[in-house]
């Protein structure tokens, strides 16, 4: 097996993001984008708190049906452990 360049690493990462927004959209929680430090961040509220994922700062990785949000209170401070232990939860036990 090959090894993955990153840019073929983060397409997969932003593809998957966009379709766990997608399925969260349909389940009816609510989903954003915003930039943080020039970035394209895709945000998603669960019932076990906000997750995010930084995409690559191209337009084309936030698709046009995800709102864009702006403000001081859009992201919720989480750290990367904190979204994934969120995830896990809603993921194995929601």
């Amino acid at each position: 097996m090959s090894e993955k360049s990153i840019a073929e690493v983060y397409e997969d990462r932003n593809i998957l993001a966009e379709a766990a927004a997608r399925m969260a959209h349909e389940l009816g929680f609510e989903v954003c984008s915003y930039v943080h430090d020039e970035w394209a961040v895709i945000a998603i509220e669960l019932p076990t708190g906000q997750v995010s994922y930084h995409v690559r700062p191209d337009p084309t990785n936030i698709p046009a049906w995800i709102p864009e949000r702006s403000g001081e209170h859009v992201f919720d401070d989480h750290t990367r452990e904190e979204k994934n232990q969120r995830l896990r939860q809603f993921a194995r036990y929601v």
